[in-house]
């Protein structure tokens, strides 16, 4: 039940933050999310959030060569008070970041 409190809150708030999620998951303590509507370099935008507001997820790119720096993928096993930090977070920080800074060929 905590756990799936902790999805529902998690998976709800990043669609309306802007992330697209491609595939609800069945089980897993993980959300995988498109970050196109940001950036299209996984690997940078995780090390950037990070950096800049405290918050960690996995790049896609550690899942998939081929498509994986189109995806992030955010942990949802912390308390359910951090993960509505991080959300808070997210919605002052995904403002501030430009596209075009993070886009890549790669």
């Amino acid at each position: 039940m905590i756990l799936s409190e902790r999805y529902h809150y998690l998976s709800k708030a990043l669609i309306e933050l802007g992330f697209r999620l491609p595939h609800l998951p069945q089980g897993g303590l993980y959300i995988y999310v498109d970050i196109r509507a940001f950036s299209d370099n996984s690997l940078e935008f995780c090390q950037r959030m990070l950096a800049d507001i405290g918050v960690a997820t996995t790049p896609g790119i550690d899942f998939s060569a081929s498509e994986g720096r189109y995806y992030v993928r955010f942990a949802f096993t912390a308390e359910l008070s951090r993960l509505q930090q991080a959300v808070d977070r997210l919605a002052a920080w995904l403002p501030l970041v430009s596209t075009s800074e993070m886009d890549t060929d790669a």
